[in-house]
């Protein structure tokens, strides 16, 4: 029997979004919150291309990266 390592534990509900919605902010923080929340669907998407060019991308460039 496979056991469960702390990361399937944390994101065991990956599929599901989450949301935090925060009020009381300045206009400028709740504008910022709106672009990262545009962003972020952006690259969680899968339909949006994005995940495939950084596949590509790591894929071309994985040999010239160092960590």
């Amino acid at each position: 029997m496979e056991s469960k390592s702390n990361f399937d534990e944390i994101y065991a509900d990956e599929d599901e979004p989450e949301e935090i919605i925060g009020h009381g902010g300045t206009s400028e923080d709740n504008e910022f919150d709106r672009i990262v929340g545009a962003l972020e669907e952006i690259l969680v998407d899968e339909t949006s291309g994005f995940t495939n060019m950084q596949k590509a991308f790591c894929d071309k460039h994985c040999g010239t990266m160092y960590l």
